[in-house]
């Protein structure tokens, strides 16, 4: 079976680019990225770290995967002023500090 999407093979089910709109995670093009990667010129790259998922970069996370997510960086305590809530730091209400 071929490779939905693959532009370049060197097998049926070995692809090594994608057409536009897929983006190749291993030998595999897929349609959408998935949650953990980023497309970086139609290739699936892992988010760095601890970043569970990320946007724009590898380093703007947008979910921690154990830690605590705060002004994009994933942290293990959350600052003054904040708590932590579903592994995202929340800044406490009045009048709370």
């Amino acid at each position: 079976m071929l490779n939905r999407g693959c532009k370049n093979c060197s097998s049926p089910t070995v692809c090594l680019s994608c057409d536009p709109g897929f983006v190749l995670l291993g030998y595999n093009c897929l349609s959408t990225v998935p949650d953990g990667y980023l497309n970086i010129s139609g290739i699936a790259v892992p988010c760095d770290g601890e970043c569970q998922t990320c946007s724009l970069t590898l380093t703007n996370c947008t979910s921690c995967r154990t830690l605590n997510l705060y002004d994009n960086h994933c942290i293990s305590t959350c600052p003054t002023g904040t708590v932590a809530l579903n592994k995202t730091c929340r800044a406490c209400t009045y009048p709370c500090t």
